[in-house]
């Protein structure tokens, strides 16, 4: 699932314009559909900005940054990249189990206050620099592999330059990729993931392009094209 949102000055989402596809390697498919929907709308106006947003997955940064790089010359708009700051709380939240221990208050006030904290300007380095004075706290293995493992994560992140939410925010952008995780549960898992279901790549292809038409509302413009394009002559029986 892919979607590409269009909100106002304010970050008030206007529209959304959703892609959906039944796995292949690499998402070769919805990458370069998601891409050509970008293109097209850049060519009609280059002075919008472009926020490229995803969780951390390695997979869909290299897709983003590529889409990034082939983004029409004329373009004049403003781009940032930002790892959804919820998966970061995520990390955040097993970190301070970590080092408070787990469910405690201290845990959920440390964790509240990091997540605030990253927020601010140079909040990652500020955060990072904390984690790093209390990896001597985290008590037993698991604890400080999650440690460990927050830091990393959050480092490697900040270190591309995607945890800019300050920023961000002041620009009245998204920090967040709840558009996205929405339209996985209203594109493939309300409809598809219903008990005993069962789809082949081509039947659950045609569910998924109709329900992104339907959303996207494209769906006049879909039966258009199909009508079009997909019509056959029909000879009467004898």
């Amino acid at each position: 699932v892919a979607t590409m949102a269009f909100l106002d000055a304010k970050g008030e989402r206007l529209k959304t314009t959703y892609i959906g596809r039944m796995p292949e390697p690499g998402k070769a498919t919805a990458v370069a559909m998601l891409k050509a929907e970008l293109v097209d709308v850049l060519r009609e106006r280059p002075d919008l900005n472009v926020v490229f947003a995803s969780d951390g997955a390695a997979s869909h940064w290299a897709a983003l940054e590529g889409i990034k790089a082939s983004l029409p010359k004329g373009f004049t708009g403003h781009t940032m990249e930002l790892v959804d700051a919820f998966h970061v709380a995520e990390y955040v939240q097993k970190a301070a189990a970590a080092v408070e221990g787990t469910e405690t208050r201290e845990a959920r006030l440390l964790s509240a206050n990091w997540r605030e904290t990253l927020k601010e300007d140079a909040g990652a380095s500020t955060v990072l620099r904390s984690m790093r004075a209390r990896v001597g706290e985290a008590s037993g293995k698991t604890a400080a592999e999650d440690l460990a493992a927050a830091i990393t994560y959050i480092a490697n992140q900040n270190d591309a330059g995607r945890m800019e939410y300050a920023e961000a925010m002041r620009r009245h952008y998204p920090i967040g990729t709840g558009i996205t995780e929405a339209a996985a549960k209203t594109l493939v898992g309300v409809r598809m993931k219903r008990a005993g279901a069962r789809f082949s790549q081509h039947g659950g292809q045609t569910v998924l392009t109709f329900r992104a038409a339907l959303l996207s509302d494209r769906f006049e413009a879909l039966h258009d094209h199909l009508h079009a394009d997909y019509a056959a002559a029909v000879r009467l029986a004898a």
